[in-house]
């Protein structure tokens, strides 16, 4: 990897997942000195399919091989959908029609997150097991975390370590109370040889067969993947959290009697996803629950050395088909804002350190990505009422509506945009200069919203919730 110059900038990563991750690898690459810190006590990470669109993948064009990595284990850019008896709506495709040679890539976490720790442990990077950060404090020229029973510091500490992360105490951005959504995921990923023994999933997913398949009822989805290369396939229920016991954890598992009690072939369900179910070994699967979370403003600490990223300050449910992306390109913009800043501190042949300035990289950063990320939010709970609530009328005529993420998210570039957008956006953090984003839905302007707010909207105006 060709690296910038060194920044002299310590960064200190709290979260060995994807955003942790991706941070690190691009922090190095802008010249900046990492570790991480990673509560677990290695990178066997749970997890099944996930989405990476093409706004993730231009700044890793600039990481030797990795997208090759990526894409040798990756599915077709496709997703079928059907009504739940099997009727087939519409395939819904991505191409590279700006010869860019990327591709949104549908492929399973655990290969991403593994392909990240390999390549980042390839580049010399120290990661540091074992670590459960418990307390986060600063002063104002540096960031500190006690973790293991040790305290750590870096003139940056980025808090990439989930939605339960300490970090928030500092932080103090008094965001929405959490609010249960009502609905939590049956979930689970196996080994696609077994599955295919069951000859209803063999005649539906054997041969030729790839990729996603999404299949819709009312107040009811199933996400199901098939991917030969690493003979794995999955499969993802939504449901109405009828029995309250789902919670937020890859350790919350139960029995898969529940989901097919949803999806009887008697009840005009296509046979073959009962049988893909029942094929689930050990007849368990993780019951995820959904929880709303609305917009946080603030992602950083008073004096701005510690800084949340991905899922600490704004997690997505799975139907925003962006929640890895967002936290990605939160890495490529920190990595280049914290960049800027060491840049412009060399000149008339003295080299500071930058170190100062990175507070205003925080806050022209947060800038940059709120307003983005809380439309992505928003477009999660919404494609989720869309799949639950629209008329068959309505999606057979306009199946192109399905579509999960819209061109203003997969056209983006989070680096590009951060080196562009900087020195306007620094003159409104610091003067109150005019400035507006152009990262977010086209025709869109931003409003402060809740998820009390949202909710009220869609059950008054209507059960079809607007798409973005």
């Amino acid at each position: 990897m060709k690296c910038d110059s060194p920044t002299n900038l310590e960064l200190l990563i709290v979260g060995g997942g994807i955003g942790g991750m991706t941070a690190a690898i691009e922090c190095h690459r802008k010249g900046h000195t990492v570790r991480v810190l990673e509560k677990r006590a290695d990178f066997n990470t749970f997890g099944d399919l996930i989405g990476i669109t093409r706004s993730a993948q231009r700044t890793m064009k600039k990481w030797p091989g990795f997208l090759d990595r990526l894409m040798a284990n990756a599915m077709p850019p496709r997703i079928t959908f059907f009504k739940f008896d099997g009727t087939e709506i519409a395939t819904l495709s991505d191409q590279d029609s700006s010869d860019e040679g990327i591709i949104s890539m549908p492929l399973w976490r655990s290969m991403l997150h593994g392909e990240l720790h390999k390549y980042a442990a390839e580049l010399g990077i120290p990661i540091a097991f074992n670590a459960n950060a418990v307390e986060y404090s600063e002063t104002k020229d540096r960031g500190f975390v006690v973790a293991d029973g040790k305290k750590y510091s870096a003139d940056l500490v980025i808090a990439a370590d989930g939605i339960a992360s300490k970090s928030a105490k500092l932080v103090d951005a008094n965001p929405e109370t959490p609010t249960s959504s009502g609905f939590s995921i049956y979930r689970t990923s196996f080994a696609l040889d077994h599955a295919l023994k069951d000859p209803l999933v063999s005649e539906h997913w054997g041969g030729s067969v790839e990729g996603v398949q999404i299949f819709l009822a009312d107040d009811l989805h199933i996400v199901t993947a098939k991917n030969s290369k690493t003979n794995s396939i999955s499969w993802m229920l939504t449901h109405r959290d009828i029995s309250q016991t789902a919670t937020e954890a890859w350790s919350a598992t139960a029995p898969t009697d529940g989901a097919l009690s949803l999806v009887r072939p008697s009840a005009g369900w296509a046979p073959y996803l009962a049988a893909l179910i029942s094929t689930t070994p050990g007849n368990r699967c993780v019951d995820w629950k959904l929880v709303w979370r609305g917009p946080q403003s603030k992602w950083s600490s008073p004096h701005s050395r510690v800084l949340q990223l991905g899922d600490a300050c704004h997690p997505l449910i799975p139907t925003s088909g962006s929640g890895a992306v967002m936290a990605m390109e939160d890495a490529y913009s920190i990595a280049a804002c914290l960049r800027i800043v060491a840049d412009r501190d060399r000149g008339e042949g003295v080299t500071r350190s930058g170190k100062g300035e990175i507070p205003l990289a925080v806050k022209v950063h947060e800038k940059l990505r709120f307003e983005r990320v809380s439309f992505a939010q928003r477009m999660g709970i919404e494609t989720r009422e869309f799949y639950h609530h629209s008329s068959w009328e309505d999606v057979m005529r306009n199946p192109e509506a399905l579509g999960v993420v819209g061109p203003w998210i997969v056209r983006h570039d989070a680096e590009k945009y951060a080196f562009e957008n900087f020195e306007q956006c620094a003159e409104h953090v610091k003067n109150g200069a005019p400035f507006e984003n152009t990262n977010t839905p086209p025709g869109k302007k931003y409003e402060p919203w809740t998820v009390k707010g949202l909710q009220e909207e869609v059950d008054q105006n209507s059960r079809r919730a607007a798409r973005i």
